[in-house]
This record gives structure tokens, C-alpha cells and sequence, in this order.
């Protein structure tokens, strides 16, 4: 098991609430709120119009989540703008008993 912070901004100087050390600190709260801790932290610099799943670095966390591992991000929108995308995400992450956690809506 592996609790991991997955932190993505689309340029280095991202001022919008989103910057990494936001993010960071979002993440870790949560953790800390539900009782856990975050055992990993991967940045990404890279467009949200990307598909999350050809992110070099996201491909990596996916590797490494093992079953009853938790995925943290700080907001829907550092994962991706596509809800269909994020849907299949959660089913698969059904299948291998793992939890997507977005600080800002929950598990």
C-alpha cells in the first residue's frame, strides 16, 4: 500500500490557487483529516488538456499504487478536464481497491 500526492501545474508559474505548494499542503491536510499519510509526492508541468493517463510522470504513480493505496489531488481539475476520463479512472481503481481521493469533493 502506497498513499500518493499527485500535484500538476500547467506552467511553473501557476497563480491561480493551484501552485504546488497549495496543492502539497491540500493534500497533506486531507491525509492528515482521514487519518493517514502520504507516503510519495509526484509533480507533473504539464496542460490539463492532456490526457492524465499520457502524462509521463502520472503514468509512474499509476505503476506504483498498489491495492488500498489512496491517490490524492487537490482538485478535480489538477487530474483532468474530462469527466468520462476521471470515470474510468474510478472504476478501475474499483477493480484494483484503490481510492481516489479529491481534497476538495472527497473520496
Amino acid at each position: 500500500m502506497s498513499n500518493i500526492a499527485y500535484l500538476r501545474v500547467s506552467h511553473t508559474e501557476s497563480l491561480n490557487g493551484t501552485s504546488l505548494e497549495t496543492q502539497e499542503k491540500r493534500c497533506r491536510a486531507f491525509a492528515e483529516l482521514h487519518n493517514f499519510s502520504i507516503d510519495k509526492v509526484y509533480t507533473e508541468v504539464v496542460s490539463g488538456g492532456v490526457e492524465f493517463r499520457k502524462r509521463p510522470i502520472f503514468q509512474k504513480v499509476l505503476s506504483e499504487l498498489k491495492g488500498n493505496s489512496k491517490l490524492v489531488v487537490s482538485r478535480l481539475d489538477r487530474l483532468s478536464r474530462s469527466v468520462l476520463q476521471t470515470l474510468q479512472l474510478v472504476e478501475d481503481f474499483k477493480k484494483s481497491h484503490n481510492q481516489l481521493c479529491i481534497t476538495d469533493i472527497g473520496n
